[in-house]
């Protein structure tokens, strides 16, 4: 029999969903259109990427790190049964909007709290001695309900600017402090959202353009330095080390 599943039109002023990019926002519709009649629904990423996304030019990978943070936001859980390595989906608000006639029971087992795939397991599954020792690091507590790692906080200042970086911070600091909100990856919150939010489009492209401009140009001036020729007197090296360094603090 066929699956017919509704899209109410509330789901366009739900805050989780604009907290979404485009990618984001039609995953989790999808994910509605092919869950089973109690929301549920295996999320192997591959067949994920597959069924929903066949001409779109992006990894498995990529729908395993948007399935993470619907769940962050509370759009999904995102877990495992633990005797398995499957994974699962449940949707969170099917029973409020899915009316089903005549459902066949589900027979994926069902979301419980310590079930939840978070990010530090997710890491580990990948099978690199690189995410594993990831595990260990510690984050930093920025705001009373803002913490990331880091080197997240310095990409943040390298891409926006130390004051942009802090009203982000401010931003969702608030927010989660008078919603309750909980997110797995505060970083991913920011970019995913509080950005957008704090910058809007115009202002965001522009910084955004402007630290891939100043990423090149130093990627040109590593190049021009490995290939310079040993026999320049030291005096030249350093009047177009100031030049160059000039040029790229600029931009």
């Amino acid at each position: 029999m066929a699956r017919k599943r509704m899209i109410h039109r509330d789901i366009w002023e739900s805050y989780e969903i604009k907290q979404c990019n485009f990618r984001q926002r039609l995953l989790f519709i999808g994910l509605i259109t092919i869950a089973d009649d109690e929301g549920r629904l295996k999320a192997d990423s591959g067949i994920l990427k597959g069924n929903l996304f066949p001409f779109d030019n992006f990894s498995s990978k990529t729908i395993e790190t948007d399935l993470q943070f619907l769940d962050s936001i509370n759009l999904i859980h995102y877990y495992s049964n633990g005797t398995t390595s499957n994974k699962y989906v449940e949707i969170i608000t099917w029973k409020k909007y899915q009316k089903v006639d005549h459902p066949v029971e589900s027979n994926i087992p069902i979301f419980e709290n310590d079930s939840r795939i978070n990010r530090e397991n997710f890491s580990t599954n990948s099978n690199s001695n690189s995410n594993s020792n990831s595990n260990t690091k510690a984050k930093t507590i920025y705001a009373d309900f803002v913490s990331m790692l880091p080197e997240e906080y310095q990409k943040l200042i390298n891409q926006y600017g130390e004051i942009n970086t802090k009203k982000f911070i401010d931003r969702l600091n608030a927010y989660k402090g008078s919603n309750g909100k909980k997110y797995k990856s505060d970083y991913l919150a920011i970019l995913n959202w509080v950005v957008d939010a704090v910058l809007g489009t115009d202002k965001k492209k522009e910084l955004e353009d402007k630290y891939r401009l100043g990423v090149q140009k130093e990627k040109e001036w590593e190049s021009v330095k490995e290939k310079r020729s040993d026999d320049i007197p030291e005096v030249i090296k350093n009047q177009i080390d100031k030049v160059l360094n000039k040029s790229i603090s600029q931009i």
